[in-house]
């Protein structure tokens, strides 16, 4: 027998030990890869049997994944198929793309109680690894649960392609709160899977509340980094936000910010089960935020709203405007401004944040212009008829240690006070803790 033959039979025995052997050494380097990385992200995994043919897809079989936290946090994900279809090229990093052609999930649960990990111990480099090019996602169910508020979803279709238009379909979506209860039936939206960017678009959860896009950015998972925007058609009205998280020096930082205008009070208070009589529109709002919210004393955050028509049962007023500041652990009341009729009341001031909220340390200016008594205070719940007449305010006020400092000037015309007739008063107070001094009184 010549050399060359020799060289030829190894050579073809070399290659069929490699095709018999191959799927094999892939299954056990798959599962290899997919236990250290779980790890590494403080997970447990655990499956039943892992294949990988030769020019077929990837499949595991019985994928179970879980974490248990501190203080009942609990994160558990179950699917009895997982089918992956790699790329080998790309895998390798011999050439630009997803590593996945497509990922197929099959009846899978998914369950998150509390917060089931630190978000810094995620393997993010490998959670970018496995975004693929196509997917179909069979979920059928979805429960999300933190301790003010519970979210769960049945029967969840969720599709995505680089090379066409995908689906969303949900047959039930319940959420209940300590505000309120609401659920949403046979939900469905299409989808657009696109340069790391997941689209959806023309989610209708019930008449006059429709989600126009939601765009989930995941491009930068690598550096820790994930965004998304997204608008509302909200009850008449419009709404748009967004919010953005990443790895700060410390903590992870999250910033969003959110934009209103035109909601219908009254259909938003149907929405959400308010039992109360509320009317009115959201003339314009605008929130904005950037910190760690499990540290809100020590986050930057403002907020400003303009209601118009405001009416909450038999309480009434024209235009109510809130805006105010947060940053360095000091809430700014830029301005809290009422108007009523021909009754107009200002106050603005600040206080520092501490943990002891109900005692705050707050120092203020106020002043109001009241030609309807009866009705101004009546807003404020009073009886009505309990006053009448005109009567201006103007002065500061300092709360603190549950006292209260100042000083206010007082003038009235034609006033009814708790059925005690006024019919012209001058007064200068100060106040100092339990005690008031009249400096004047006519």
């Amino acid at each position: 027998m010549s050399k060359r033959l020799i060289i030829l039979l190894a050579a073809s025995a070399l290659g069929a030990g490699v095709l018999l052997a191959g799927p094999t050494l892939t299954a056990r380097g798959l599962a290899w890869w997919l236990q250290r990385h779980a790890d590494r992200s403080g997970l447990t995994l655990s499956f039943r049997e892992i294949k990988a043919p030769w020019f077929h897809p990837v499949t595991i079989r019985d994928l179970w994944l879980t974490s248990n936290g501190q203080q009942a946090a609990h994160l558990e994900i179950s699917a009895p198929l997982v089918a992956a279809d790699f790329q080998l090229l790309s895998a390798l990093g011999w050439r630009q793309g997803h590593a996945l052609r497509s990922l197929q999930l099959d009846h899978a649960k998914i369950s998150l109680r509390g917060r089931s990990l630190p978000v810094s111990q995620l393997d993010w480099p490998a959670l970018a690894s496995v975004l693929p090019d196509d997917f179909d996602l069979v979920i059928d169910s979805l429960h999300l649960e933190q301790p003010f508020a519970c979210c769960e979803a049945r029967n969840i279709y969720l599709s995505g392609s680089q090379r066409r238009t995908g689906l969303l379909t949900v047959e039930e979506v319940s959420a209940v709160t300590p505000f309120f209860r609401q659920t949403f039936p046979r939900l469905r939206g299409v989808t657009r899977w696109q340069d790391n960017h997941l689209i959806l678009a023309s989610l209708r959860l019930r008449d006059g509340f429709s989600l126009d896009s939601l765009t989930l950015d995941l491009s930068h998972l690598r550096q820790e980094r994930l965004a998304a925007d997204g608008a509302l058609s909200l009850f008449g009205g419009l709404m748009r936000a967004n919010v953005a998280t990443e790895r700060g020096e410390k903590v992870r930082i999250w910033e969003g910010a959110a934009t209103a205008s035109g909601v219908s009070l009254a259909q938003l208070a149907t929405t959400l089960g308010i039992p109360e009589r509320l009317a009115g529109t959201v003339r314009a709002s605008k929130f904005t935020f950037r910190g760690d919210p499990r540290d809100f004393l020590h986050a930057s955050a403002s907020v400003w709203t303009e209601l118009n028509a405001f009416q909450w049962r038999e309480r009434k007023a024209d235009t109510i405007m809130l805006g105010a500041n947060l940053g360095d652990s000091v809430l700014q009341l830029q301005e809290l401004y009422i108007k009523q009729r021909g009754n107009d009341l200002t106050l603005s001031g600040e206080t520092p944040l501490r943990r002891d909220w109900l005692n705050p340390d707050f120092r203020g200016d106020i002043a109001g212009s009241i030609n309807d008594l009866g009705a101004f205070a009546e807003l404020f719940g009073a009886t009505p008829g309990s006053f009448t007449g005109k009567v201006a305010v103007r002065g500061r006020v300092h709360t603190h240690e549950r006292k209260i400092d100042g000083e206010l000037a007082l003038t009235g015309d034609g006033l009814k006070i708790f059925q005690a007739p006024v019919t012209s008063l001058t007064a200068r107070l100060t106040l100092d803790g339990a005690r008031i001094r009249l400096e004047q009184l006519d």
